[in-house]
């Protein structure tokens, strides 16, 4: 793969304004680099394909999106994609990275895998009191005979369906954590590491 590092690839796409398309597509940024357009409002998408391999830069908000780049990657490019590579840790840049192939390596900053972790725990608690307050609102309004408690429930419809979304996620966590600027001849190199560990 040509020497191309992660942070000029990452830097390429902040540049790019992400397009919201009705179709899921493509918008070539240079030869070889791509945004993915039609994710909505998850994060911006790129990759970078060459004849040895392709990289992708972030994931989508959930599997489907996964599963979309993937489908736009292959319209361009046969190569195999070698490369994941997180920008940071909110969702609609991870979650769609259990639907890349295993041997599709998933790399992050230093610290990135304990981050996710954590901040998937920390969903998993706060959202059943917060639920648990906004149901109460409901109830109070309710006998209150308030005409807000329409909007009361929609909020507490949306918080549980969220809440059940977190439940199902499973994260993909970075294989390699770096520190810096790598080229790509060099991340190959890089061991991996596993949960908790990092490289530099």
């Amino acid at each position: 793969m040509r020497t191309t590092t992660v942070l000029l690839t990452a830097a390429l796409l902040g540049c790019a304004t992400a397009a919201i398309a009705e179709e899921p597509g493509t918008r070539e940024l240079a030869p070889g680099l791509y945004l993915v357009t039609g994710l909505g409002d998850a994060g911006s998408v790129a990759f970078l394909a060459t004849p040895e391999g392709v990289l992708v830069v972030d994931s989508g908000e959930n599997e489907g999106h996964g599963n979309l780049i993937l489908d736009q990657v292959r319209k361009h490019s046969p190569a195999p994609v070698r490369y994941l590579v997180f920008t940071h840790l909110h969702s609609d840049h991870t979650l769609g990275a259990p639907a890349f192939p295993e041997s599709t390596l998933a790399v992050g900053q230093r610290g990135l895998a304990a981050a996710m972790e954590k901040d998937l725990a920390w969903q998993l608690e706060a959202y059943p009191p917060h639920i648990e307050k906004i149901r109460a609102e409901v109830e109070r309004k309710r006998a209150a005979g308030d005409p807000g408690v329409a909007k009361e429930e929609a909020r507490l419809a949306r918080n549980l369906a969220a809440f059940e979304e977190v439940k199902k996620v499973r994260l993909r966590l970075p294989q390699i954590e770096v520190d810096g600027t790598v080229s790509i001849p060099s991340l190959a190199s890089v061991p991996r590491c596993s949960s908790g560990e990092t490289t530099s």
